[in-house]
């Protein structure tokens, strides 16, 4: 899986020549779109460092079709990978931060609970997180439009 497993626009392997490649980009692009959206949701913006490592590891979880997934072996050494970090601690690091303050912020007053933050009673672990974003990407996705139901 090497490198397709990485956050790219050639992810699914699009080249642009044929309808079986369209369609996994355009799969692709829904993916993205949704997982922002949420992300957004839970206040979690682009100038959090967590945020573009939590988007790669749902994307990650995407590439490997399996939700039973070891985050340190199959998904935190790809991300880090991607952006030379030796250390998967920092990767951890930065998404539980990112998550502990969407937690926090979305329990206020100002967000009255809002996005996937409310389905925790807690705050939840990287896993838990990762995992109910990617369950919500995949609804918004295909709950959305029929012709990305051969995902």
């Amino acid at each position: 899986t090497g490198g397709s497993i990485l956050f790219n626009p050639f992810m699914f392997g699009f080249d642009g020549t044929s309808n079986v490649d369209s369609e996994k980009y355009r799969c692709y692009v829904a993916i993205i779109c949704a997982l922002r959206e949420i992300l957004d949701e839970c206040r979690i913006n682009i100038g959090c460092k967590g945020y573009i490592y939590i988007q790669d590891c749902v994307i990650t979880i995407f590439d490997q079709r399996r939700m039973n997934i070891c985050f340190k072996s199959d998904v935190y050494p790809y991300v880090a990978a991607k952006y030379g970090i030796r250390d998967i601690e920092n990767i951890e690091h930065n998404i539980r931060n990112a998550i502990g303050a969407a937690y926090k912020l979305c329990l206020s007053d100002i967000c009255q609970g809002s996005g996937i933050v409310k389905y925790f009673d807690k705050r939840p672990t990287n896993k838990e997180f990762l995992l109910r974003l990617t369950r919500e990407v995949y609804r918004r996705v295909w709950n959305e439009s029929v012709e990305f139901a051969r995902f």
